[in-house]
């Protein structure tokens, strides 16, 4: 086990002790590393990714990823949209990567729920809202 997997083992330990498994593995150090983690039951990705010493999280499911009438940039709901979704009152600026392992642990169900067939399409009407406030304030502030 690499570094990156190995911390990602630990401290998403959640992921594993429901069934998902290690599918992808890419490991170049801080420049780029990656582990995505799917359990076959229920087609639920998570897509670690480490770029230039930054993590980033996004998830998806098998079955977005095959639905035709899903744009592409809607295959894959980046983690940081989750947490404003499900804490509304946070801060933009206090939601990075050393909140997520709590965060995950905390929610694994209802991100488990927001991912479910019946609810997917009222999941990226909302994320795509939240991008939406996010660039008018992140782009107002720069």
């Amino acid at each position: 086990m690499n570094n990156f997997q190995g911390k990602i083992y630990t401290e998403y330990n959640v992921l594993y002790k429901n069934g998902f498994e290690n599918k992808a593995i890419e490991d170049n150090g801080f420049l780029f590393s990656s582990v995505t983690c799917i359990n076959k039951i229920t087609g639920m990705i998570f897509n670690f990714t480490l770029e230039k010493g930054m993590l980033s999280i996004s998830l998806s499911t098998d079955e977005i990823l095959n639905d035709k009438k899903i744009k592409k940039y809607d295959k894959y709901i980046d983690l940081f949209y989750l947490v404003k979704l499900l804490n509304p009152s946070i801060n933009f600026r206090k939601i990075n990567f050393s909140i997520y392992p709590s965060f995950i642990n905390d929610n694994f169900n209802k991100l488990l729920l927001l991912f479910d067939k019946k609810n997917i399409n009222e999941t990226i009407k909302e994320i795509n809202q939240i991008s939406k406030n996010y660039n008018k304030i992140r782009w107002k502030n720069n």
